[in-house]
């Protein structure tokens, strides 16, 4: 997680930690369910879809902001002047981008051509 965004400020309180930690592990992690005490804490306050659910990341919508404001064409703006990337293989990776998957390697790829653009043509 070197490269992740991670908040847990509620849990932070070094009484609550001190308090967890005391509690006998198997109550804590109990059949394969991380979180079990908590998710049992919070039934009556927290719907079952939400206790259910599978475990979501952060997720920052640049891809989302390249393609709206039309800011990820200054990709294929730069490839075009500095021939750097396969234009083919270029228009598939930022396709499979859109779709949802390698988003980070795409905004990579924006932050290198901006910065192309802006300290070298």
């Amino acid at each position: 997680m070197a490269h992740s965004i991670e908040s847990r400020t509620p849990f932070l309180d070094h009484k609550l930690a001190s308090l967890i930690f005391g509690i006998d592990p198997k109550l804590r992690y109990e059949d394969g369910i991380t979180k079990s005490l908590l998710k049992q804490i919070m039934t009556d306050k927290l719907p079952d879809k939400i206790l259910t659910r599978k475990k979501k990341g952060f997720s920052n919508p640049y891809m989302e902001y390249l393609i709206s404001s039309k800011k990820i064409d200054l990709i294929q703006e730069v490839n075009v002047q500095t021939g750097m990337f396969h234009k083919k293989k270029l228009d598939e990776y930022i396709n499979t981008a859109s779709r949802g998957s390698f988003k980070q390697h795409v905004w990579g790829l924006y932050v290198l051509s901006y910065w192309i653009k802006k300290n070298l043509l």
